[in-house]
């Protein structure tokens, strides 16, 4: 299987799909035709679209591939190719709001990233902002979500 990038778009969507279980989705136009039972590979015309993408391409699913991609093409415009295919990047830990408890929160945020007070300050006084990147998200995000939502603050993670 072809790894999770926009066929449109070009967008590596392997982060939110892998890491996160969201993002977009393949789908299988009308020309589809599955790979042999035995065979490696990627099955033709069956791709992967972001979520941004991926409403679009769906009602055009009816149509084999070429034609869909000529309709996708007309209403958002063609797109560079990736130059190339990276690691895939692993998911961020962003601070979406401070809550009441701006000490705590500065606490923490300087034990899990080992900034100075300086920057960490600085940082606050923009209230949104990555905190960490990690995987597994379980052991290396999810407990620092944790201990900052149970101060009031907010979070969300994303894929950069």
């Amino acid at each position: 299987m072809k790894p999770e990038y926009c066929h449109l778009c070009h967008k590596d969507c392997r982060c939110e799909s892998w890491h996160l279980q969201a993002g977009g989705g393949y789908v299988r136009f009308a020309d589809y035709l599955p790979l042999s039972e035995g065979a490696a590979g990627h099955p033709r015309s069956m791709e992967w679209f972001c979520s941004g993408h991926l409403p679009a391409a769906r009602a055009l699913a009816y149509k084999p591939l070429s034609d869909a991609m000529t309709c996708l093409g007309q209403e958002y415009g063609t797109f560079e190719p990736r130059l190339s295919y990276g690691p895939c990047p692993d998911p961020e830990l962003w601070l979406t709001s401070i809550g009441q408890n701006r000490a705590k929160v500065f606490s923490i945020i300087r034990q899990v990233t080992g900034r100075n007070p300086s920057e960490v300050k600085a940082s606050l006084e923009t209230g949104n902002f990555r905190i960490k990147a990690g995987w597994p998200i379980d052991a290396e995000l999810r407990p620092i979500a944790e201990a900052l939502e149970a101060i009031g603050a907010s979070v969300v993670l994303r894929c950069p």
